[in-house]
């Protein structure tokens, strides 16, 4: 059996990839690079945002727990600086409700320095039941929640 000529063409040709196929093959690999330092790059602010939002929150119900044990009063406002994490303020308001002896406390805790953290600031809403202004007994307790956050890295 004899073969044409046009099988002999394909047979001599070399086997391998064009230099458009590679180009294009760099091209899809460097893009895909890209992309995925990108999402490292993402993932690596959304943690730390969450370090310091967690930070904050730690703060806020540690003086949230400092109210209900009597070491803060209602009375005490703020700002004050955080002593445990210096650029970092708290500050605490109460508004009383229609019911006697019940507060809705908000507690802000914010960094406020440049750098690391700058622009983390939470929220924390929750009633407060202060019976040491109208009873004898010195217990308080607490009552519902509610909360709030924003943050940002620089």
């Amino acid at each position: 059996m004899k073969l044409g000529p046009s099988h002999h063409r394909y047979r001599n040709r070399k086997r391998g990839f064009t230099l458009l196929e590679v180009i294009l093959a760099l091209a899809i690999f460097v893009g895909a690079i890209a992309v995925l330092s990108r999402l490292l790059v993402v993932g690596v602010e959304n943690a730390e945002t969450a370090q310091w939002q967690s930070q904050a929150w730690l703060i806020a119900e540690s003086r949230w727990s400092e109210l209900e044990s009597g070491i803060r009063t209602l009375n005490d406002s703020g700002p004050y600086e955080v002593e445990e994490m210096p650029g970092w303020q708290w500050s605490m308001q109460a508004t009383s409700s229609n019911l006697p002896s019940l507060y809705n406390v908000t507690l802000i805790v914010e960094c406020v320095t440049n750098g690391p953290g700058m622009g983390t600031r939470i929220q924390l809403s929750r009633f407060y039941f202060d019976d040491s202004s109208s009873s004898s007994t010195s217990s308080s307790s607490s009552t519902g929640s509610s909360s709030s956050s924003s943050g940002g890295s620089p």
